[in-house]
């Protein structure tokens, strides 16, 4: 049977949806037609009135609490539906912490590119493959008899001319280090993850991505070289390239400590990233309405071990 706190937060929330609803209605009637608003701009009136409700949910809850005014199961209840609404990433997705040694099973990831393996105390850690441009070239095609009799004469008649050049070395180029896990993430999300990095060069990155294209998010980190402050970005990535959606300084991480990196994203595209608790970039972007099919860590030449990894998603 119902208690009277019971019937009290039932009401406020019934006649709060009343009075929603009808200065909703009376609204729309008003006009055919309303204010252009941008959709890339921020809820800021939803976000805190969401804000001030949860504040005084909680108030209601420690007072029912202390006066013990109401059951302990539906004050119980009460804090779950609170938590759902200040955290909505209740459901794990994704974890890895590397301590088994191993990246192949339990989860599966699987290395396209470079070199990967854990290191036994510290995480995952990537080497970044150099690859020659003599290995890419078309392989040599068969030299018939006739053709090497007259190269022959022809190394024997020009034995005592001399090249004054010499041919230049073959060229290198680093083919960045990539791994990926395949998994469901929703649209909305919270990704964490435990890294160290131990060198000022390259860049790493983070990625959720969709479909075999791998278009999606990326969080890429820069060490600054030289005494510059290192770089944090945003990337968006389509099927027409990538760019910047936006991108801060911060302090360099290459003290070889362990550092939490935080980013979270929202039904309405917000997406928050911080480091160490500390908030670093703050910016709203809808172009991926669809869940995400796929994790992805890429190094173009940087010293970073991964020590952990979770997702946490939405219901």
């Amino acid at each position: 049977m119902p208690t009277p706190f019971h019937r009290m937060i039932l009401t406020t929330a019934f006649c709060g949806v009343l009075s929603f609803s009808a200065q909703t209605g009376a609204a729309e009637n008003e006009s055919r037609y309303g204010t252009w608003n941008d959709p890339n701009a921020t809820p800021a009136t939803a976000s805190q009135d969401v804000k001030s409700l949860l504040k005084d949910l909680n108030k209601l809850i420690d007072e029912a609490e202390q006066a013990r005014a109401a059951d302990r199961m539906f004050l119980r209840d009460l804090k779950d539906l609170a938590a759902r609404y200040e955290n909505p990433w209740s459901v794990r997705i994704f974890s890895d912490d590397f301590r088994d040694g191993d990246y192949i099973r339990n989860p599966q990831w699987s290395v396209k590119s470079g070199k990967y393996w854990v290191e036994k105390g510290y995480g995952l850690r990537s080497e970044v493959t150099e690859v020659s441009q003599a290995d890419t070239q078309a392989p040599a095609k068969k030299v018939s008899k006739e053709e090497m009799i007259i190269s022959i004469f022809g190394a024997v008649l020009n034995q005592n001319k001399k090249s004054k050049t010499q041919a230049p070395p073959p060229q290198t180029k680093a083919k960045p280090a990539l791994i990926t896990a395949r998994t469901h993430i929703t649209n909305a999300f919270s990704l964490t993850t435990q890294l160290s990095s131990w060198n000022v060069q390259g860049r790493f990155e983070i990625g959720v991505t969709q479909g075999i294209s791998g278009s999606g998010y990326r969080l890429a980190y820069s060490p600054g070289a030289n005494g510059a402050k290192s770089v944090l970005e945003l990337i968006k990535v389509t099927s027409r390239g990538q760019s910047v959606i936006d991108q801060v300084s911060i302090a360099a991480l290459e003290d070889k400590r362990t550092h939490a990196l935080a980013w979270t994203r929202t039904n309405d595209g917000m997406m928050k990233v911080s480091v160490d608790g500390t908030s670093a970039l703050n910016v709203r972007d809808q172009s991926f309405r669809d869940a995400f099919n796929g994790l992805q860590l890429t190094s173009e030449g940087a010293d970073v071990i991964v020590k952990s990894i979770t997702i946490m998603g939405t219901r």
